[in-house]
This record gives structure tokens, C-alpha cells and sequence, in this order.
């Protein structure tokens, strides 16, 4: 969501907690993480894991799952855990069709970005990326290999160049996300719907007095105003 980026670089003070079962949920993400960076460490086709990602250019910071050995190619891996719903409904053919792929969107624009910065920086032999999906009630497990090409990196290209213009220009960008996590996992939500009620400008607190983004080296004063975008 551009939306959500832009707060995320300004450092805002959260006003929305996220439900318990997401939490949860998250903890079951991280375990399977844990157990499948030990799985291939233990194969030795591990390469790397959880590293960092910084490109000042786009203001871009991210971090990978894994990058793996599979084949003699050097392969980007994400890892996924869906409850069974999610996962049923991936693989519909309704959202086949909607979608071109049974890879959620989302994911695939955040891996996608990864795969991008990887190659163009400390991975230029990368050949390859995957999402791992595991169903959390059934075990199920599902890999998928992206078919990543020119034109999907140049479309994550200009969405950061669109949200930087955001940025700059400091216009708070329309709200991109996914309906259910606008609705019930942003931290920021609060602060969105205010925003989308018609108030022409509102103010927020940082974290901190002065504080540096995560993505940018721009410092955010304490009380920050931000005009109402077109």
C-alpha cells in the first residue's frame, strides 16, 4: 500500500494495534522461517537469510527470507503461511483467473522487489525466485516459481518512483492495500480513515522528538502536517 509505505517512512507513532489472532499467526510465520533456513543450512544449499536490503537511490529498505542453492542457480526464496481459507482461495480459479497466477499479487510485488535490488546490487548471479506457501491448519505446502521478467521489474521500478514523488513532495498517496488488511492489520488505520473523512489536514506525532526514516535520511520533526492529496 503507498499509503501505508509513506506513513512507515515518517515514522508515525502506531494508533491501531493489530488483533491478537495476527499476531499469532505471525509467530507461526516465524517458526516456519526458523524451521526452513535450518532445513537447507543442514542440506548446505543455503546461501544466505534475513539480511538486509538498502538502496538510498529509491529509498528502499527490505529484508529477505533466503537465498537458496536449487540446481546450481542461486534462487530468492519468501516464505508465506496462509490459514486455510487463504490458501483454498489462492488456488481458486476465480482468483487464477483474476489474478494470471495462484501467487497473491501482493506477495508477488514484494518479492519481485527483492528479486530486483538483490541482482542490481550484492547478487547479480541470482537466476531465480520463489514463494513457499504453507497452509497453517493442514501442513500443506506449495512452491511456486515466479516467472519474473523486464516489464514486472519496470512496473516496481515506477511505483517507487511514484511514491517518492509522494514523498517529496510530502502529498500523502491514495490508499493501495488489499481491503482486509486496510480494514484490520494496518497500523495506521486510524490515522487513514481520519485522512479519508474529508479533513483537509491533520497533525501526528512521531516516535520520537527527531528521528530518521528507515528509508530515507530525511529527519521528521516532532509535529508534522500533511496536505490532503488530489
Amino acid at each position: 500500500c503507498l499509503r501505508y509505505q509513506f506513513f512507515y517512512r515518517k515514522n508515525l507513532q502506531i494508533t491501531s494495534d493489530r488483533p491478537y489472532t495476527w499476531a499469532h499467526a505471525a509467530r507461526d510465520g516465524d517458526a516456519m522461517h526458523e524451521w526452513l533456513i535450518d532445513a537447507t543450512d543442514q542440506m548446505g544449499a543455503l546461501h544466505s537469510s534475513e539480511q538486509t536490503m538498502i538502496d538510498n537511490d529509491y529509498n528502499f529498505k527490505g529484508r529477505y527470507d533466503l537465498v537458496v542453492w536449487i540446481n546450481n542457480k542461486l534462487v530468492l526464496v519468501d516464505i508465506k503461511t496462509q490459514n486455510n481459507n487463504q490458501f483454498k482461495r489462492r488456488n481458486s480459479k476465480s482468483f487464477i483467473k483474476t489474478n494470471g497466477s495462484n501467487i497473491d499479487p501482493y506477495h508477488r510485488k514484494q518479492i519481485e522487489t527483492y528479486y530486483l535490488f538483490l541482482k542490481a546490487t550484492t547478487l547479480p548471479e541470482l537466476e531465480e525466485a520463489r514463494v513457499y506457501y504453507k497452509n497453517r491448519e493442514t501442513g500443506e505446502r506449495q512452491e511456486i516459481i515466479l516467472d519474473i521478467n523486464e516489464n514486472r521489474l519496470m512496473k516496481v521500478r515506477q511505483e517507487l518512483t511514484l511514491l517518492n514523488n509522494y514523498w517529496k513532495s510530502e502529498m500523502i498517496p491514495p490508499c493501495t492495500g488489499e481491503i482486509s488488511f486496510c480494514k484490520n492489520l494496518c497500523p495506521y488505520r486510524e490515522i487513514c480513515q481520519q485522512y479519508d473523512q474529508g479533513a483537509c489536514s491533520y497533525s501526528v506525532e512521531s516516535k520520537s522528538t527527531s528521528t530518521k526514516t528507515k528509508a530515507s535520511n530525511k529527519t521528521i520533526s516532532k509535529q508534522t502536517y500533511y496536505r490532503r492529496s488530489k
